[in-house]
């Protein structure tokens, strides 16, 4: 009866007292009837109450104790991370209790990164995007030929964007300018702005800015190639542009760019268009020219 009522129930009240009833069963009996209630039930009461009455039993399996460490009440000893429980984990890190399964991973000691990587394409894409981030973002190397294939491969904008997040980190990018430089023509215009910090060859990029439309890319583009002098006189013509971003990247190049900019900024200081006089103050005011405005501020008024 008190198995009948545990399975059927919604009462809290009702479960807690099968539960009692249910808990002088032996290890192997426990095992065999909660188990399957445990993983594919969907009562927040019942499967906590499953997991609890689990807990510390010998007698269950390893994705069964994976399940119990995501949401008993009781402190349980995690199944450890290997070849031949790695498919469990990657079960649970994919089930009802992503969030919890996942922080109980990161506890691990010894979690080999390598195998949650042997069957990635089986993976889901918000695996995926954990992984890149919480295993990878911080120390890519050693990751060059998979980064490489998921940029070559992957649909996902966000599994995407992850990789290009290790990707700018990693202390050898060179090797992946041919890939990333096919995401430059993506149709995401997120995905190629986040790209262009990738790429290492700014000339490149140069070509680039005559057909790009998305303000976002001609931004990034430009606070990309502001480490190069000669590029001044092409940066200054962006502070016309009708896009507030893109004026504002431009005013930002032209202070990573000080002192050689400031020649340029205090004739762009006399524009008659407003918005390039209100960018090239706002550049002078960061680079500490407030003085020389004041001098020079009648002359445009």
């Amino acid at each position: 009866m008190a198995k009948e009522i545990f399975v059927a129930s919604v009462e809290s009240h009702y479960l807690v007292m099968a539960a009692n009833r249910i808990s002088l069963l032996t290890d192997i009996e426990k095992a065999a009837f909660l188990s399957p209630i445990l993983l594919a039930d969907n009562n927040n009461n019942r499967t906590r109450l499953c997991a609890n009455l689990l807990a510390g039993n010998r007698q269950i399996s390893t994705n069964v104790a994976i399940r119990i460490c995501a949401i008993a009440d009781k402190k349980c000893d995690l199944p450890p991370f290997n070849k031949e429980t790695v498919n469990s984990w990657i079960a649970e890190m994919q089930g009802p209790y992503t969030q919890s399964i996942r922080k109980k991973f990161l506890t691990l000691r010894d979690r080999p990164v390598n195998l949650l990587l042997t069957d990635w394409e089986t993976l889901s894409d918000s695996l995926k995007e954990w992984v890149l981030i919480k295993l990878i973002k911080d120390s890519p190397s050693g990751y060059e030929v998979l980064l490489t294939t998921i940029l070559q491969r992957e649909t996902s904008v966000t599994v995407l964007s992850c990789a290009l997040s290790c990707i700018q980190n990693s202390s050898n990018t060179d090797v992946f300018n041919d890939v990333i430089s096919i995401l430059l023509k993506h149709e995401n215009e997120k995905l190629r702005a986040q790209a262009v910090f990738c790429y290492q060859e700014d000339t490149a990029l140069l070509g680039i800015l005559d057909n790009e439309k998305s303000p976002v890319v001609i931004a990034n583009i430009l606070l990309k190639i502001s480490t190069d002098h000669e590029l001044i006189p092409l940066i200054s013509g962006y502070f016309s542009h009708p896009q507030w971003q893109v004026r504002a990247a431009a005013a930002q190049s032209f202070v990573n760019l000080a002192p050689e900019s400031i020649k340029t900024l205090k004739e762009l200081f006399y524009s008659d268009d407003l918005n390039v006089r209100t960018s090239a103050i706002r550049c002078l005011n960061e680079l500490k020219m407030e003085q020389w405005i004041k001098e020079n501020l009648s002359a445009i008024q």
